[in-house]
């Protein structure tokens, strides 16, 4: 961690919960070497997720000495996700942790994903690698069901508690939930940077003659076309990058396939 003042690409609200956080320092872990992310979600409240060391005990001091921050999240060393820390009210929210810090590009995202989904007029949605369920929440309604899987159960449950009736969350794998999910109009993917497991090919290979389209929201190019080169029945239909991360060699895509007939 290093004591970064200005950044002319971050917002200004970012760099003063970010200066806050540096300035209570001494509460952060005793670590060789942290990573920090102050992270917006949807309705403004700022969380920092902090990853490195194994042993905290100032998450709570830092949330005093930080007064912008709403909630901590801390993955330790080795961990595999990050988990509360502290919280102003003692509950925070999972949606820290799946939040992207570029606020404005990941709301452009979701819009585009949601105009495609809702382009092929579907009854069931399959959104897999759910998170928190935002995609979920915009899709579902009385005229749509949708079907969110997520393997993180805090996420799964945080989404399932606002989903309408005739929508459902699964705490799965989605390699595991998915063929009893389908089958679906359109399928939603949106999995980590490693791209997704060859049983979830496989199901929706299964599935094509009943699925209109996929909508795969990619963070690594090449995992993107790799995935895609494993479906050789399926054409793609529209292909939108979005950069959010600017100056970074990092994009997002959003791939429309839809079925060979």
């Amino acid at each position: 961690m290093f004591a970064l003042r200005e950044c002319p690409i971050t917002e200004d609200r970012v760099l003063a919960a970010w200066r806050e956080v540096l300035a209570a320092g001494d509460a952060l872990p005793d670590a060789t070497e942290l990573r920090g992310a102050v992270r917006f979600d949807d309705q403004g409240a700022a969380s920092l997720v902090v990853e490195g060391g194994d042993r905290w005990t100032g998450a709570q001091r830092l949330l005093e000495q930080a007064p912008a921050l709403a909630s901590i999240w801390w993955k330790p060393a080795g961990a595999p996700r990050a988990m509360p820390a502290a919280s102003r009210d003692g509950r925070a929210s999972p949606a820290a942790s799946f939040a992207q810090v570029n606020s404005a590009v990941a709301t452009a995202l979701g819009a585009h994903v949601v105009e495609r989904v809702e382009a092929h007029e579907p009854s069931h949605v399959v959104d897999a690698y759910a998170g928190t369920g935002l995609l979920a929440l915009a899709l579902a309604s009385d005229a749509r069901r949708v079907t969110a899987i997520e393997l993180d159960p805090d996420a799964s449950a945080w989404c399932s508690a606002r989903l309408p009736n005739g929508s459902r969350a699964v705490a799965a794998a989605v390699e595991d939930a998915l063929p009893a999910a389908l089958p679906a109009d359109v399928v939603i993917l949106n999995p980590p940077r490693a791209g997704v497991d060859a049983r979830v090919t496989a199901a929706l290979d299964a599935a094509r003659a009943t699925t209109r389209a996929i909508v795969y929201v990619s963070c690594d190019p090449a995992t993107l076309a790799r995935d895609v080169g494993r479906r050789p029945g399926w054409r793609i239909a529209s292909l939108v990058s979005f950069d959010m991360f600017p100056q970074t060699a990092h994009v997002e895509t959003v791939c429309e396939l839809t079925p060979e007939r």
